[in-house]
């Protein structure tokens, strides 16, 4: 094999997205799932033409097999578009308690910091309450309109969100997301409220993703785990916690099984 042979071979290497991962600062995203549609896991389809119903829209065999996500979400006036959260070290919950966890090579249209819906205009009761408590009023929330210059309290990439989130304190970015609200008209969110445990990264084109785990700790979770070949997590905290930083005590060879880490440190 000559050099340029050698060099061809390299280039087709590092083109892999897999691999390309290797060396970019790509963050650990999850997709929150619902189970038990179809006796496993599936994303629904989330539409104010919909009628919000219950039709599922990819199971995660596809998506492990496709190695995309297909989006899935139209409200608020939005194009159609998949919601999933990037996992850090302020924010390690989820939309649900299970799903999958995967990386990206692809980057999102933008990130908000918290859940869209608390940029909505009547979400009211939704930042300030439970998800089980406004179940009955979900469609008329997701079929109302986003608050004029939403846009401001979004960030256009994950460096931008990275960089608000070291230079500020949690409390003052939910201050001032509270400042543009009341300057709106609308209520204040509360400091406990549900839409701030999580942010959203949004893409407007299905992300191609290389999958790395599910978690959940339903039955459910850890048989799919099994049977798609992927580490199993009992939440997505403690994935991006083993995944981030193999060598914490968290990390049990049960949960993680390379104590060395199968993704460097990001």
């Amino acid at each position: 094999m000559d050099i340029f042979e050698i060099c061809g071979s390299l280039k087709k290497w590092l083109d892999n997205p897999g691999v390309r991962l290797w060396f970019d600062k790509s963050p650990i995203y999850v997709k929150s799932m619902e189970e038990g549609i179809l006796n496993g896991f599936e994303t629904l389809y989330v539409s104010t033409q919909s009628g919000f119903g219950r039709e599922v829209c990819q199971t995660v065999d596809e998506i492990v097999s496709d190695k995309s996500i297909k989006l899935n979400t139209k409200s608020f006036g939005l194009p159609l578009r998949l919601c999933a959260s990037i996992m850090g070290d302020l924010q390690t919950e989820t939309y649900r308690d299970s799903g999958i966890v995967f990386l990206t090579y692809d980057k999102p249209e933008f990130i908000s910091p918290f859940d869209l819906l608390a940029l909505c205009k009547n979400s009211d009761r939704f930042v300030i309450q439970d998800y089980d408590q406004i179940s009955s009023d979900i469609e008329s929330v997701y079929g109302g309109e986003l608050i004029e210059d939403w846009e401001k309290m979004v960030f256009s990439d994950l460096e931008s969100l990275s960089n608000a989130e070291k230079s500020k304190k949690f409390e003052k970015i939910v201050c001032e997301f509270n400042d543009f609200r009341k300057s709106k008209g609308f209520s204040l969110i509360s400091s406990k409220s549900s839409s701030l445990k999580y942010n959203e990264a949004v893409f407007f084109k299905s992300p191609r993703i290389i999958p790395i785990g599910i978690y959940g700790s339903s039955e459910v979770a850890k048989q799919k785990a099994k049977e798609l070949n992927l580490e199993h997590y009992e939440t997505a905290g403690l994935a991006y916690v083993c995944e981030t930083y193999p060598k914490h005590e968290f990390c049990s060879v049960d949960s993680f099984k390379s104590k060395e880490g199968r993704y460097r440190k990001i």
